[in-house]
């Protein structure tokens, strides 16, 4: 219920968004969506071992939960991964400089990288069951 508020939030400006944001994504949008995979498939164990694994990211276990289904999960990877492509649109579209289209896009790389180096750090390994239970 709460993705459907925020997305319904978001449509009145989606006049202006194109139906396709991938076909034209600059090298970091195509890099963030890279790692936006890696990352989903991390949050994808949460929901395979919840007795292991929860959501810590505040703003993402408000939306999701802390212990989400694997629905949940699919759901805000799909729509974030929709979106991010949407804002890499609108920023390389902008009247910018390419200086800090740049920056901006890669800004949105370094975040999503140090999100899947945090989990690594912790143990989660994409289809593997977490090794310890109690970090």
């Amino acid at each position: 219920m709460k993705v459907i508020i925020i997305f319904a939030l978001a449509m009145p400006g989606c006049a202006n968004m194109p139906l396709n944001p991938y076909a034209d994504l600059s090298s970091a949008g195509k890099a963030r969506q890279a790692l936006h995979a890696i990352d989903f498939a991390q949050t994808l164990q949460t929901a395979k071992y919840p007795d292991c694994l929860y959501e810590s990211f505040p703003v993402t276990r408000k939306i999701i939960g802390k212990q989400p289904s694997k629905q949940s999960v699919i759901l805000r990877g799909v729509t974030t991964s929709y979106l991010s492509a949407q804002l890499d649109h609108y920023i390389y579209k902008s009247d910018l400089s390419t200086g800090w289209k740049d920056f901006l896009g890669y800004v949105m790389v370094g975040v999503t990288a140090d999100t899947i180096i945090k989990n690594y750090g912790i143990g989660i390994r994409i289809g593997a069951k977490p090794a310890k239970c109690e970090w």
